[in-house]
């Protein structure tokens, strides 16, 4: 993803079925360790080069449900690093909806500014 030339390269987590954490690719197991100990301020190389984040829960008649905290926990990551996100949904029967998403969360519709 990261070397195809495009305007915004962006990340769409749909449907969110369990926790997400931003880490760069480990090349060997030394370091795997290195980054298993990263803190939040590394954040940016691990980001690098995403534009966008889109998420979502799993609609349908046979969905399985998203935990808020799996969502909060990605948009707060995102936040950290200024990458726009854009909460698309709640999982449940019907697509679209809010649902059990707080108002804080819901409101993130945000957009990337695309450079050309």
């Amino acid at each position: 993803l990261l070397r195809v030339p495009a305007a915004v390269r962006f990340v769409s987590i749909e449907p969110l079925l369990g926790p997400l954490t931003f880490r760069p690719k480990a090349e060997n197991v030394g370091q795997m360790l290195q980054l298993m100990e990263m803190e939040v301020a590394h954040l940016p190389e691990m980001l690098g080069g995403i534009g966008w984040v889109i998420i979502g829960g799993e609609s349908g008649p046979n969905y399985r449900p998203m935990k808020i905290e799996w969502l909060e926990s990605i948009v707060d990551q995102c936040s950290t690093v200024g990458v726009p996100v854009f909460v698309k949904q709640d999982s449940g029967r019907w697509p679209g909806k809010q649902g059990r998403i707080p108002d804080r969360l819901w409101k993130r519709k945000e957009f990337p500014e695309v450079r050309r």
